[in-house]
């Protein structure tokens, strides 16, 4: 990527990689990312589609992008991380999952992990789900799920929408498919 001096030996002094806002490291066979602390200027990494089983971004305060899909990750620490606004991790092997410290997340994709635990008490302000007329069916507060009625009622197989309000006061609307 040329940031080596000397030989490629998979590793780079500090010097030239200190001042580096963004880092895609996408698809390039990269099992070990020790030394990536070092990279203190860093907004955005892409690890996505690697061989890594674990990731340390602590030391990375700064991010504010972390994709780190497609790997084998069995745990991450994204607390320190709080301007951290969009986090991509699905595909790993997460078990749990703790991104309430993280006020500024607008994205969270984290589907197909382990997780057997995910709090995002703090990033997310209420979910409101409506019927395809608009009628408002449910309002949620995180972490709290929906059973899919009304009135004690099933709902049919059908669309619905969502609008997820969150601490920062974006928006995010969406829609999803009940199935019976």
């Amino acid at each position: 990527m040329g940031y080596d001096s000397g030989p490629l030996d998979g590793r780079v002094l500090t010097a030239n990689i200190n001042t580096i806002p963004n880092l895609d490291l996408q698809g390039k066979g990269i099992s070990d990312l020790t030394g990536i602390e070092d990279f203190i200027r860093l907004t955005m990494l892409n690890c996505q589609n690697n061989l890594l089983t674990g990731l340390n971004v602590s030391m990375n305060t700064g991010l504010t992008q972390l994709f780190c899909s497609s790997n084998s990750i069995t745990a991450i620490n994204v607390s320190p991380l709080i301007d951290l606004q969009i986090f991509w991790c699905l595909n790993n092997q997460l078990y749990g999952l703790d991104v309430s410290i993280n006020t500024k997340l607008i994205s969270l994709v984290c589907e197909n992990n382990q997780l057997t635990s995910l709090n995002v008490t703090n990033t997310i302000k209420d979910i409101a789900i409506f019927d395809h007329y608009g009628k408002l069916l449910k309002s949620l507060r995180p972490n709290v799920g929906w059973n899919g009625t009304f009135n004690g009622k099933p709902m049919e197989t059908n669309d619905y929408w969502y609008v997820i309000t969150f601490q920062t006061s974006d928006v995010l609307k969406g829609h999803f498919t009940l199935k019976r």
